[in-house]
């Protein structure tokens, strides 16, 4: 038996004094649901500067706060749209969510508590009713004229081979037809034109200069899309060209900008944009690896250690293109969270959180998973679930085999375990982590375990999971994980 551990306050909490530090815990906020502080039924950021202390208090005597390192705010900038993703000013905070001052006390308030402000930025297309797409439709010889691909009503392909003739992603004004990849009430932005690609640069530094920490940018991949260049090594090519400017661009204000992407595609379209950014979304970690697995009880084939070295596989092929990837970990985006993959059951959640922070990268937590709220936007009624993030992100910020360390599979051959060990080569330190995917009690047994005993486990979800040294074997619980250090 052993006792299940404890992670006190006083060990991981985030300090000022590590704000440089791209590696870290990261709390996405949709603006709009999080926290209402004028009560008219919109979150708005002086809500969350109301409630900065659950995210990181500094107080190493509390265990109240989730002890992050950094906040990811979804875009707050001016739009419209049910959504909010519709551009109307990229200089002008959303009236819904407050003012100028009040991100600025944000900022300012966030950075006292060592906590990164990250802002998301949908840099691919505008709204129509944006004052450039005013001025690009309201007469030929307009200076806005080229920010958008536009065509006379009767266009002829052959006179502009550039964009493809798909006449779904033309739409129509009175006299003109503009080209939109998402429907439209939207027009995609035409980087070939070089005001508009300063025009952005100057978006990122005004908000750098305001002491933003950097961007989460989202269809990163998309800047050109299929549409404007059918030649995928060219698109490729087009899209890392203006990421590279962009990434100038922002570290002449701040040579420490983060900078995140988003890509819904395969590890080899993500990998060369780590050229240009430090970290990029993991979908296969996200929306398939780690629901596929909880969903069948089993790794990612039926030769064990396919999932550990799957994932091993698409980080180095991220190091082609950087020293340095850090890895983008999550579990739930807007439309689908982590709760309801797992049928609302709180233990498959647990899981999943212990499987994501035990991963390397940088894990981003969406607002709600460490409460148990699902899509429906119900909390489920387990308020354990908030202490095994807390738990979990200490240990995460206690352990440079979690923060920083490689991963390598293990000899296990039980298929109903995930397991791996986290090594960090600077402080020598080796983690085994094995997690029980299954509803039921399982025996694995791992060579790597050699002698090692129970006062080797640092952290266990259930307070049943054991070591059996002579044996190099593991019983674990159903949907438990544990940390085994060995060294």
């Amino acid at each position: 038996m052993i006792v299940t551990a404890v992670i006190v306050a006083t060990i991981g909490f985030t300090s000022p004094e590590k704000l440089l530090s791209k590696e870290g815990v990261y709390y996405y906020i949709p603006v709009y649901e999080y926290a209402d502080s004028d009560k008219d039924g919109i979150g708005d950021l002086r809500g969350i500067i109301e409630n900065l202390d659950s995210l990181n208090d500094v107080n190493p005597n509390t265990n109240t706060d989730l002890g992050i390192n950094g906040i990811v705010l979804s875009p707050i900038y001016h739009t419209k749209g049910k959504s909010k993703n519709e551009p109307l000013n990229y200089f002008e905070i959303d009236p819904d969510y407050g003012n100028m001052v009040d991100l600025e006390e944000l900022i300012s308030e966030s950075n006292k508590r060592g906590m990164k402000l990250i802002l998301e930025m949908e840099l691919n297309h505008t709204s129509i009713d944006h004052e450039w797409f005013k001025q690009a439709v309201s007469t030929k010889d307009n200076s806005f004229r080229n920010y958008y691909n536009l065509r006379d009503l009767d266009f002829k392909q052959s006179e502009e081979p550039r964009l493809v003739n798909e006449d779904s992603l033309w739409h129509r004004t009175e006299d003109l037809q503009y080209f939109s990849y998402n429907g439209s009430v939207l027009a995609d932005l035409n980087y070939e034109n070089k005001e508009l690609r300063s025009d952005i640069e100057d978006v990122a530094a005004f908000y750098l200069e305001k002491g933003v920490n950097g961007f989460k940018l989202n269809n990163i991949n998309n800047i050109y899309t299929y549409y404007e260049e059918p030649d995928e090594d060219a698109r490729l090519e087009k899209n890392l060209v203006w990421w590279q400017s962009f990434k100038l661009a922002c570290k002449e204000v701040d040579p420490e900008v983060y900078l995140i992407g988003d890509i819904d595609d395969r590890a080899a379209v993500i990998a060369p944009f780590y050229k240009e950014l430090n970290t990029i979304m993991n979908v296969f970690i996200g929306d398939r690896a780690i629901p596929y697995m909880i969903k069948t009880q089993k790794d990612m084939s039926a030769d064990n250690g396919m999932f550990a070295k799957q994932l091993r596989n698409i980080i180095s092929s991220y190091k082609t293109y950087s020293k340095s990837p850090i890895d983008g970990l999550y579990l739930s985006t807007e439309q689908n969270r982590i709760m309801t993959k797992v049928q609302n059951n709180s233990l498959k959640a647990k899981l999943a959180a212990s499987i994501m922070m035990t991963l390397p990268g940088n894990p981003f937590i969406y607002y709600g998973d460490e409460l148990g709220i699902n899509d429906e936007n119900l909390q489920h009624p387990d308020s354990t679930i908030f202490n095994h993030y807390t738990d979990l992100i200490r240990m995460w910020q206690l352990h440079p085999a979690l923060k920083v360390g490689s991963m390598i599979e293990t000899s296990d051959q039980n298929v109903s375990v995930v397991s791996y060990i986290r090594y960090d080569s600077k402080t020598k330190e080796n983690l085994l982590i094995i997690h029980n995917l299954s509803d039921k009690t399982q025996e694995t047994f791992i060579r790597e375990l050699k002698s090692y005993d129970e006062k080797n486990i640092l952290y266990s979800v259930s307070n049943q999971d054991s070591i059996d040294k002579n044996l190099s074997k593991v019983v674990i619980h159903e949907y438990s994980s544990m940390i085994i250090r060995l060294n």
